[in-house]
């Protein structure tokens, strides 16, 4: 981004890595730009040296890198930086947003090549096809169910709270599909809430609130319905959010499943979106690298 210091080579860190669904759907959903030069060699360079990798070589590391111009802008060469991304143990997939054999020819290829990444190519201009199941209204009334058992603490969990549910909304107005696939992460383990709610914080420790003193537990903050509650009250209305939680996500799960043969059944082709690229790249490299892929 032009507007962005020369220093940097116009490039800034929207986010670090991390497993916070929310914060990074709010990072992406705030993103905007009126174009300008892509510097893939900076970017991949930048991305190798700064964000904070993993020291076991045994992890798979992958960088996806998607852009619209040619792979060889600035001056920092894309042969180097990705054979310093190979150098680490970093795959890099490319992938050009626009026609397959002019991405070849801006070098998006070459560049996925030199790591043993994948190169792929999207229509950008395609709006995602969304096929609405039997399902999906129901999800997405159990979503609202679910969001109502998280309980949190603190003023940071407050506004995590309210991040969760804003980013259910901007994923409801890129589309509806969205929505309803996120409801379904969102039921799953790989949805972490232990740093602000304190459901799930009492289910990884139950002792935390047996230990509590009058003090911390003044100090957790909690929303105005559990502030006039004692210590043995506080545990049964957690233990009760927990069960109803546990009930929500075993139904979505089995909606899911549902969900997933029906649009099976539909032969619903995806040969030319990034979902596709993404996860047809991660799965192959995952199985090359002795991951088990579901």
């Amino acid at each position: 981004n032009d507007r962005l210091s020369s220093l940097s080579g116009y490039v800034r860190q929207v986010i670090p890595m991390t497993s916070n669904l929310d914060l990074l759907s709010e990072a992406l959903f705030g993103l905007r730009t009126n174009g300008g030069s892509e510097y893939c060699g900076k970017v991949i360079n930048t991305a190798v040296t700064d964000l904070a990798w993993s020291d076991n070589k045994e992890d798979l590391k992958i960088i996806f890198i998607a852009g619209n111009e040619a792979f060889n802008q600035g001056e920092t060469t894309f042969q180097s930086a990705c054979r310093f991304a190979k150098d680490e143990n970093i795959y890099v997939n490319t992938i050009f947003c626009g026609d397959y054999n002019t991405g070849i020819n801006s070098f998006w290829k070459e560049g996925a090549l030199l790591t043993s990444g994948n190169y792929s190519n999207i229509n950008h201009n395609q709006v995602t096809s969304y096929v609405q199941t039997p399902y999906d209204d129901e999800i997405l009334k159990l979503n609202d169910e679910l969001n109502d058992t998280y309980v949190y603490y603190g003023q940071e969990g407050k506004v995590a709270q309210q991040r969760m549910i804003t980013q259910d909304n901007n994923a409801g107005v890129s589309s509806r599909g969205n929505k309803v696939e996120r409801s379904v992460y969102k039921s799953s383990k790989n949805y972490k809430s232990k740093k602000w709610d304190l459901v799930e914080q009492a289910e990884a420790a139950p002792e935390m609130l047996e230990d509590l003193d009058d003090d911390e537990f003044e100090a957790l903050e909690l929303p105005i319905q559990y502030k006039g509650m004692d210590k043995q009250e506080l545990q049964v209305a957690i233990h009760g959010k927990a069960k109803k939680r546990q009930k929500i996500q075993a139904e979505i799960n089995q909606l899911k499943v549902k969900r997933e043969t029906y649009l099976s059944s539909q032969k619903i082709l995806k040969d030319n979106d990034l979902e596709n690229a993404i996860i047809s790249s991660l799965k192959s490299q995952a199985i090359s690298r002795g991951f088990d892929v579901k």
